[in-house]
């Protein structure tokens, strides 16, 4: 029930945070798309070369797997190809510009923008993410237990109640609050749940 309470929540949560890894990929391409492999963490899997890799790339972060790891290396990558970190222009013969058979790496340095870069992904996508899902499931459960009181349910609570308690003291016996429960539905009592006999109630309350 919680699930399907909260599922068009979800569902807009999902969008949100599909938007924002769309951006981050879009920037990290813009930014990132001219470093070279390392055939560490910076790899043919791992990168920012292109817009889908990149997507994936930081969906994979979220869970936190090496990211940290791979913002140094991308940091400190420089290439024997370009030692003296050239800003590579349009090539058509290189991977990236064109990718084609044959095309040759890219071969650009690190830059130290990825380290806000990734700091400022975690905020927002591990943060806010995180606190959205949680304050999503935790209304929902009390969305989904207030369902539960309603005007009827107080009305029968009120009448079972004045049948033991007439004199309006509000006090009754140990005993009393045993058939009292019996006889009162959740979730006040335990009057039509399964399995719930008079011994189990006095069980559960412990007279």
């Amino acid at each position: 029930d919680t699930l399907i309470v909260s599922l068009p929540a979800v569902v807009n949560v999902v969008s949100l945070l599909s938007l924002l890894y769309y951006i981050f990929a879009a920037v990290a391409v813009q930014l990132f798309a001219k470093t070279a492999f390392n055939n560490s963490m910076v790899n043919e899997n791992q990168n920012f070369q292109n817009f889908w890799t990149a997507f994936q790339t930081l969906i994979g972060f979220s869970t936190g797997e090496n990211w940290d790891n791979f913002t140094w290396e991308m940091y400190y990558v420089k290439p024997a190809t370009n030692p003296t970190c050239e800003d590579r222009s349009y090539n058509a013969s290189m991977c990236g510009f064109n990718d084609t058979y044959g095309c040759a790496p890219l071969d650009g340095c690190g830059s130290s923008l990825i380290v806000p870069f990734m700091y400022i992904f975690f905020l927002i996508m591990g943060y806010v993410g995180i606190n959205l899902f949680s304050g999503i499931v935790v209304d929902a459960i009390g969305d989904a237990s207030s369902e539960y009181v309603n005007v009827n349910t107080l009305a029968e609570f009120s009448d079972r109640w004045a049948q033991f308690d007439p004199s309006g003291t509000g006090l009754i016996t140990a005993d009393e609050l045993t058939d009292f429960l019996y006889t009162v539905y959740p979730p006040f009592g335990f009057k039509g749940v399964p399995g719930f006999t008079r011994r189990r109630v006095v069980i559960a309350i412990g007279t």
